[in-house]
């Protein structure tokens, strides 16, 4: 399980954080996704051996962005095989907990929804 995202490289501290966003949503989701950026709903920290770095110990700080799907296609980039949308108020987050850590953020964001 996973969340659009991705991590900031060192050439790009200078940049705007919502241009940093919107390359990361076009990179994971496609050039045609319309969305609207909300507020930030939740953070998280997880530390977890890497993927892709020969299981490099590395600590990642996340940050939540409530966000509204506005439209377009969505073209999965090179690093996922399938998406699904899900209702936060009915799943079981339980389910898609991986060693990712991104589940918190999902966690985080239902109990400021009630759930």
């Amino acid at each position: 399980m996973d969340l659009p995202g991705g991590r900031i490289r060192r050439d790009q501290f200078g940049t705007p954080l919502d241009v940093i966003l919107a390359n990361k949503v076009v990179e994971e989701l496609g050039q045609e996704i319309k969305y609207k950026l909300g507020e930030i709903k939740s953070t998280f920290r997880v530390e977890r051996n890497e993927v892709g770095r020969e299981g490099e110990k590395v600590r990642i700080f996340g940050v939540g962005y409530e966000a509204e799907y506005l439209g377009g296609d969505i073209k999965l980039g090179e690093w996922h095989e399938k998406y699904e949308w899900i209702d936060l108020q009915t799943v079981n987050l339980e389910d898609y907990k991986t060693e990712s850590g991104w589940v918190h953020l999902l966690n985080d964001y239902a109990k400021g929804m009630g759930k």
